[in-house]
């Protein structure tokens, strides 16, 4: 199964999701109904006025059925919304209720520095944007978590256990489980399954605070016996919630089992894809089950996101994982069923250049097929690659990548343009808007980013994005204004400047809030037909500078897509990187079969030629990133210039 097809997977388990929750709260509905019917059955008769007893309920009463559907249908709607909501501000919610702290990107702690390498690593030959990173200090288990909406708010997640316990090799093969969740849409379901859950759970805390209500609440005429009842009923009532309420918790569990239990499976054989290297994986679960702590996790909120952990984090009824040895076989099948004695670790040595280079890149020949099968997924060259670039890192560019306002100047750097008189314009502005330190640090990075292979500026910069989301929402600001005031310097705007206002601007204005990403619901794609006629016409006139070239590139792309007939290649002079931006967000408000077809029209335009540039690529990388589809970076042997 391609990536296109787990996005669409995942998206229609969401929907099912719902309707699992609808039934469940149904369920809910009708129990709580009958409970209400049961107290008022048994309750001590009322009687009215004229002291003539009040009938007993009938066995069904709308008036009663329809206040108790309101009632609890407000309770775990609102329950749900409120969790949802808090969940949508992204993985730092889930990472933060967790007790997990950032681990600063410039950090000196060699555990924390061979976490944060990793992570570089995998986000880079994966092509998603770098997750910021939350160790859980106090948890000694092996355990960590992808959380997020997508891959633009993706945060991760490990517990201390973890980065002691795991060798190198070992680390990487859950990171790359964990980016496997990512990339795979599994995150999203996740946190809907939370959210949903969570509001069927609110309904058992309701009735648990009523118990506890009861405990010291007297009636004023306790020794009247109507008021014993009633309180009595009142307290009884608390019971049948606090009950209610968890056997919905129960078959939500039983769900989330169901959901997860599998695609568990698919992220451990991910990650052996990723890595070639199964005893990565398959090393750290064999460390789990030698460990005392195993993959506990203490944390009181654990239970709530246990389906997003790597293992099992608490014990439960339905478990969210498969067993552990189940797990070990499938990657190991010559297991001898023994775990092996952990050592006390020691700390680790220190990222060397070396290490992190040690694996040579292969080249791969570009074709349609080829650079549609890069999408979504890391391959062991991929990896290869992303060593190399952080290897080739000089110092000063590697330390100002990995400091909020040094990774500024480093952005400034890339965007300085190669004609003198421009770039002499663009740094008498940033002289003027800058503070010294940030000014010194733009002015020291210039010659090293110019001497940078150009394969490795877009990485770099992806690099640098995970630092620049520490920045408070006004540096923010400011610095977005300042990226755009660079670009203008010259009156026209590069691709490369395009693109990297692609990357950063986009990925960072969703996170601070500035730009709120629409739901993908387009499943029609007529309806998308005049954004892809923009989109393929401005690929096709910058893969070509003959327009009879164009024109037939652009009948590749439109046959990829599906376009109606008629449909033409616009004129050049009517092709603009703005109006193209704008048909890109709406392209992105299609479901993963649609942006399968988009990404597949896109590709088609660019390997027309049988010759994929630099620029052309990274630009598709672009286009894949605002459609969720993210591309990795070329491996070494696969640029053919630029």
């Amino acid at each position: 199964m391609d990536f296109f097809a787990h996005q669409e997977q995942a998206r229609r388990h969401t929907g099912l999701l719902v309707i699992y929750f609808t039934l469940g709260l149904i369920g809910l509905i009708v129990a709580i109904y009958v409970t209400a019917f049961l107290l008022f059955q048994v309750a001590p008769a009322s009687s009215d006025e004229t002291g003539k007893a009040i009938a007993k309920l009938p066995f069904f009463d709308w008036e009663l059925f329809a206040g108790v559907a309101a009632a609890t249908s407000a309770v775990v709607g609102a329950g749900s919304l409120y969790k949802s909501a808090q969940l949508a501000q992204g993985g730092e919610a889930v990472a933060l209720m967790m007790g997990g702290r950032p681990v600063n990107v410039d950090t000196r702690d060699p555990d924390e520095r061979k976490l944060l390498n990793v992570v570089e690593e995998m986000a880079i030959a994966s092509g998603v944007p770098v997750p910021p990173v939350y160790l859980m200090d106090n948890e000694e288990g092996i355990n960590a978590f992808a959380a997020g909406n997508r891959p633009t708010n993706a945060v991760i997640g490990v517990t201390r256990g973890t980065i002691r316990n795991l060798s190198r090799d070992e680390l990487q093969g859950v990171m790359a489980h964990e980016f496997s969740h990512i990339l795979n849409g599994d995150m999203r379901i996740n946190t809907r399954l939370t959210g949903l859950i969570y509001g069927i759970l609110v309904v058992s805390m309701i009735g648990y605070y009523i118990l506890r209500s009861g405990m010291f609440v007297r009636t004023s005429n306790s020794d009247d016996r109507k008021g014993q009842g009633a309180q009595m009923a009142f307290q009884l009532f608390g019971l049948a919630l606090f009950i209610i309420g968890y056997i919905g918790v129960f078959f939500g569990q039983l769900i989330r089992a169901a959901v997860s239990r599998q695609r568990e499976y698919l992220a451990d054989a991910s990650a052996v894809q990723f890595t070639r290297n199964p005893e990565g994986i398959g090393g750290a679960l064999k460390k789990i089950g030698a460990l005392a702590e195993g993959s506990h996790v203490s944390e009181p909120h654990a239970p709530e996101i246990s389906h997003m952990f790597f293992s099992t984090a608490v014990p439960q009824l339905f478990a969210t994982h498969p067993p552990l040895a189940d797990r070990i076989r499938r990657v190991d099948p010559n297991w001898d069923g023994k775990f092996p004695k952990i050592k006390e670790s020691a700390p680790a040595e220190p990222e060397t250049k070396k290490q992190k280079s040690k694996a040579n890149p292969f080249p791969l020949p570009l074709g349609q097929e080829v650079v549609m099968g890069k999408v979504g997924t890391a391959q062991p060259q991929n990896i290869a690659t992303a060593a190399v670039i952080l290897a080739g890192l000089t110092e000063n560019v590697n330390q100002a990548a990995h400091e909020p306002f040094s990774a500024q100047g480093l952005i400034y750097a890339l965007l300085l343009h190669e004609d003198p008189a421009v770039r002499e314009r663009q740094l008498s502005y940033l002289q003027r808007e800058l503070s010294p330190t940030i000014y010194h640090a733009t002015e020291t990075l210039v010659d090293s980013v110019q001497q940078m292979p150009r394969e490795s500026r877009l990485p770099t910069m992806e690099i640098a994005l995970a630092s620049l989301r520490q920045l408070s929402r006004e540096q923010y600001i400011h610095f977005r204004d300042n990226v755009y005031n660079l670009v203008q310097a010259d009156k026209r705007i590069t691709l490369f400047e395009y693109v990297i206002q692609l990357f950063v601007i986009r990925c960072l204005d969703e996170q601070f809030g500035i730009r709120k990403p629409k739901p993908a619901t387009i499943t029609d794609p007529a309806k998308l037909e005049p954004e892809m006629v923009e989109v393929l016409s401005l690929l096709s006139y910058l893969g070509e500078e003959n327009d009879a070239e164009a024109k037939l590139a652009f009948a590749e792309g439109g046959k990829a897509y599906g376009l109606s007939d008629g449909r033409s290649i616009m004129k050049r002079s009517e092709c603009s990187l703005s109006s193209f931006g704008q048909a890109l967000e709406r392209l992105a408000e299609g479901v993963p079969p649609l942006k399968r077809k988009v990404m597949s029209a896109c590709v088609a335009v660019i390997v027309h030629d049988h010759e994929v540039t630099l620029y052309e690529y990274e630009l598709t990388r672009a286009i894949g990133s605002v459609l969720d589809s993210p591309l990795p970076p070329l491996s070494v042997g696969e640029v053919k210039g630029s």
